[in-house]
């Protein structure tokens, strides 16, 4: 290991050998003080105390199965998570057989955030902060059952756009954004599809708790807004879907529950209506 050292302390990388035949990890110095690994560790040994070890001999093993790299997340010394890449350069002998795997850890950190900041553009309305129509989508493929999907908007919202102005209608939406995180709670799938026009799924629910979810947000939005001194009365409208069959396509049921959405304002908005998919039957609040 020590022809490893220089280049180890040269770059921002930890290095390590691993052997076959003794089933044993070489850590350079540098890589053992910052983990808190002992330099030479036979795995079959290991502690199991230490967490980030414990996970890295995982990840090793998965790393032997052929593949050339791997991301994961380990425990640092001060037990924060941590986003690493590890490399593996096998080292064969003249059969042809892997005798040592030469590896490296690189912190992986801000790559991934990156990533996950170019993700989160890509799937999440920039207003709301909800998902857009293609995470929303992404995420309703496989709900637990039963589950709600529903489909609802602000009433007369050219009304408010025009009495508040753009700025104000922005306001009116991401107030409801708030709300519906709110009263739909940390388990619901939340998007906006565009416009004043929002989705929520709600997986694992009876349809009496989808009920008193609804009828809360409907309560809940029915308030008045100030906005640069100007006031506008808000209230919203919605239409629902209850689903206890699997494989429906999201697509179908939205159609429905988008029915129940234009029957609502036929009625006087200010309310929600929730058919349930498998009765065909509708119930109004």
């Amino acid at each position: 290991m020590k022809r490893y050292e220089t280049l180890s302390n040269l770059s921002n990388e930890y290095i390590f050998d691993y052997e076959y035949a003794t089933d044993t990890i070489r850590f350079d110095s540098k890589f053992a003080k910052e983990f808190s690994f002992n330099e030479t560790v036979f795995c079959k040994d290991a502690s199991t105390h230490n967490k980030a070890l414990t996970q890295f001999i995982a990840h090793l093993t998965t790393l032997k199965e052929n593949q050339e790299h791997i991301i994961f997340q380990m425990h640092h010394t001060n037990n924060s998570l941590v986003w690493y890449k590890m490399v593996g350069f096998p080292i064969k002998d003249n059969n042809g057989e892997t005798k040592h795997i030469i590896g490296k850890l690189v912190n992986a950190q801000k790559e991934m955030e990156e990533k996950e900041s170019i993700r989160a553009k890509a799937e999440n309305d920039a207003l709301t902060k909800l998902y857009n129509r293609e995470g929303f989508l992404k995420r309703t493929e496989h709900l637990s059952m039963p589950f709600m999907l529903a489909v609802l908007d602000l009433d007369n919202f050219k009304s408010v756009n025009d009495t508040l102005g753009h700025a104000g209608g922005d306001e009116a939406l991401k107030l409801l954004a708030r709300k519906l995180e709110y009263y739909m709670g940390e388990t619901s799938i939340l998007g906006r599809y565009g416009g004043d026009e929002f989705v929520i799924a709600l997986p694992n629910i009876s349809l009496e708790e989808a009920e008193a979810k609804l009828q809360a947000l409907v309560n809940g939005m029915d308030t008045e807004m100030i906005y640069e001194g100007i006031k506008k009365q808000l209230s919203i409208s919605a239409g629902a879907v209850y689903c206890t069959e699997e494989n429906i396509p999201t697509e179908n049921l939205f159609k429905l529950a988008d029915k129940e959405l234009y029957d609502t304002k036929l009625a006087g908005k200010n309310s929600y209506r929730i058919r349930t998919w498998n009765e065909n039957k509708t119930k109004r609040a």
